[in-house]
């Protein structure tokens, strides 16, 4: 029998529904039934007996009742040699030749117990597993739990509930319960974290704000914010001044890899080369063959092969036009060339950008005037804002009453309209800029170069030109005009989208179908929903899930039937699946490659796909341009994506000695001791004593 030990039987009492002891040799009673639960461990020569009991314990706001408390009988005695006060006895510490087992009191303490149940040490808010005859611990603190999986934690409150010997049951059920219950972490409030050996002593005093379990005989721990390493007695192996540290996958956790924080910036191109180096604190936009650039709190300009041909030296900076980029240092503001040449001192308050030779600025007044290339003064300071001339027309405005208008002047500084529209935008490639000629609700015109109302309507709404058409509201209906404000397309659509490739995505009575330049259907409206035209073929929609890809002419190259189609540009279809998890299609609505966390459509034939949380750059072939290292990629423009480094990695030994200094943006383990280290566009390789076998190479 199970229950049968070599002096002693458990049995079980109907009477009392409870178990006891007797002895084998004459039948004597020497426990009486008293226990509701008998859980004999003959190999660790031990027997759990537990009695219920209604014990609540908080984790965060969330009760949970805990449903048995246990003690421990030395089965050689038969003696309760630990009262029944337990609610979990990691026996398991036990089999694994350990002389103490990990124990959680009934007030929710940690503890350690020996094989003949004397305690060792108790009142610990937590104490970790053993490794290497050491576990994390903290005294101070008390367990909590939360939903914020961020920042440290022990890992998920189930997990743990689950471990311990007592049934437990959840004793509320709202919402913040459940969600609680279903997808908390445990935390410790308060904890100071030190590390604990296997005779209750503490071998590392209790000093850090956390502590990860002992591995290879070295503890991560942080302090302040930061992480370092320490070994066995305590000893700082790395200080805590490093952002990250952690194990380097595929080294059997040998190699550490350390990680400086430090948020940086760069250029690639679509074949994903460096254009210009992950160096800089902030980037700004090309002009005229130069890139404002930011190091060290400074601003200067590269070039467009990277070069830094204006040293970071200014405190803000403008964009080149004309061949002169407005620049400040301190509160003044001047003008330099495209090689860093001071072309007008720094006199001016506010500067803004040359065109058609001219350019707004303010000295020592509160009004704006426009100067010449000689800093001279071609209309005087007068107006409250100003801004640059385009095409010989510029935008100012004025105190009308109590409210500031907008209109337009010349080049020698007279009214083409005086002010008193309630806004006005820039102009467009067609010379034509938006006005907001006042209403409730607001109402919209166009403005010519030479000051006319062009549309003989005033609109709700007006959005920009494309493909030689403008989207239009006209009461509560949709349209489009031409260039020359002619309602080109009768304001008849409930919805309406820009026009791409020829052709415009229309809603009416409740479905969708696409118009030509005429307004005439190319496609009659028959889907729920319908997304622009992109390489002669669009995505639509039957129902909120279904979606299909048709062509030119409205015929299916893929059936309506796949869920969450995002997007279909150079032969890749994007679908995010129920686990908003992405992938791509093929035109035969074909798996193609693998998945990712997020990801982006194909333009210029690569895409951006997140990967452990990194961003990489993928081919139509599905292979990685660029490794997943970066932590942003921005979309690419003009032939160019900006990308964001926040921190660099190095290595260290267990030792805390340091194999690479953190100031590579990606490391990883090639194998036969060797380790792959980039920077920029450069790749090397470093064996274990940190010594290159590879120099950095294009």
């Amino acid at each position: 029998s199970p229950y049968q030990l070599e002096k002693f039987e458990w049995f079980y009492s109907p009477k009392h529904d409870k178990w006891g002891l007797r002895r084998l040799d004459n039948g004597s009673v020497q426990i009486e039934p008293s226990f509701h639960e008998v859980r004999v461990e003959k190999e660790l020569g031990l027997t759990l007996v537990g009695i219920e009991i209604m014990q609540e314990i908080k984790f965060d706001r969330t009760s949970y009742r805990f449903e048995m408390a246990y003690g421990l009988v030395q089965n050689d005695t038969g003696l309760l040699v630990h009262e029944v006060d337990l609610v979990d006895v990691r026996l398991a510490d036990f089999d694994r030749e350990m002389p103490v087992a990990r124990c959680i009191f009934t007030n929710g303490k940690h503890g350690l117990v020996n094989r003949i149940g004397k305690v060792i040490c108790k009142d610990f808010a937590f104490i970790g597993d053993f490794r290497d005859g050491i576990a994390r611990a903290s005294m101070k603190g008390r367990m909590s739990a939360s939903l914020d999986k961020s920042g440290n934690h022990l890992g998920k409150l189930q997990d743990y509930l689950v471990s311990e010997l007592a049934p437990v049951s959840l004793t509320d059920y709202t919402q913040h319960d459940l969600n609680i219950d279903n997808a908390g972490v445990m935390t410790c409030e308060g904890c100071t974290w030190g590390y604990l050996d296997t005779s209750g002593q503490l071998a590392v005093a209790p000093q850090y704000s956390f502590a990860k379990d002992f591995v290879n005989e070295v503890g991560i721990v942080e302090s302040g914010g930061k992480w370092g390493m320490v070994d066995s007695k305590g000893k700082q192996l790395l200080p805590c001044r490093y952002d990250g540290l952690g194990f380097l996958e595929n080294t059997g956790n040998k190699v550490l890899r350390i990680f400086k924080k430090e948020e940086k910036y760069g250029l690639i191109d679509t074949l994903g080369q460096l254009a210009v180096g992950v160096q800089y604190d902030n980037i700004g936009s090309f002009s005229e063959g130069r890139l404002a650039v930011k190091r060290n709190g400074v601003w200067g300009f590269v070039d467009r092969n990277g070069r830094e041909v204006v040293p970071c030296r200014f405190d803000e900076v403008g964009t080149f036009s004309e061949g002169w980029a407005t620049v400040r240092l301190g509160s003044k503001w001047g003008y330099i060339d495209r090689n860093g040449t001071e072309e007008l001192e720094f006199l001016f308050s506010k500067a803004g950008s040359f065109s058609n030779g001219l350019a707004p600025a303010k000295k020592d007044g509160p009004y704006y005037g426009y100067i010449d290339r000689r800093g001279e003064w071609v209309v005087k300071p007068r107006f409250p804002k100003a801004h640059p001339f385009d095409r010989g027309v510029a935008k100012v405005e004025e105190n009308v009453g109590q409210y500031l208008r907008s209109g337009l002047i010349d080049t020698a500084g007279n009214f083409i309209v005086k002010p008193k529209f309630v806004s006005l935008s820039g102009f467009d490639q067609h010379g034509l800029a938006k006005a907001e000629i006042g209403g409730s609700p607001s109402k919209f015109a166009l403005v010519n170069l030479q000051g006319n109302i062009i549309t003989g309507l005033a609109f709700r709404s007006i959005e920009p030109y494309i493909e030689g058409l403008a989207r239009v509201q006209y009461h509560d209906a949709w349209g489009f005009i031409d260039t020359t404000g002619r309602l080109a397309i009768e304001a008849r659509f409930f919805k309406a989208s820009d026009f791409s490739e020829g052709k415009a995505a229309v809603w009416l009575n409740g479905q969708c179908g696409f118009i030509d330049r005429t307004g005439q259907y190319v496609v009659e409206p028959q889907f729920t929903k319908c997304m622009d035209y992109r390489d002669g073929k669009a995505i639509v929609f039957r129902g909120n899930q279904r979606a299909g890809l048709i062509d030119a002419a409205g015929n299916f190259v893929i059936e309506p039937g796949i869920n969450k189609l995002l997007d279909f540009a150079d032969g890749r279809g994007l679908v995010r699946d129920e686990h908003y998890q992405f992938y791509y299609i093929t035109e035969q609505a074909r798996f193609y490659d693998g998945f990712y966390e997020k990801a982006g459509q194909f333009r210029h034939g690569v895409a951006l796909v997140q990967v452990d949380g990194r961003w990489a750059i993928i081919n139509q072939q599905g292979i990685e341009i660029i490794p997943p290292k970066y932590d942003k990629i921005e979309q690419f423009e003009n032939g160019f994506a900006k990308v964001r480094i926040q921190g660099f990695n190095g290595l260290t030994n267990l030792q805390g000695e340091l194999i690479v200094q953190p100031d590579y943006e990606y490391i990883s383990y090639a194998g036969e001791g060797l380790f792959r280290v980039e920077q920029g566009d450069k790749v090397g390789y470093f064996d274990m004593e940190g010594k290159w076998v590879w120099g950095l190479q294009e």
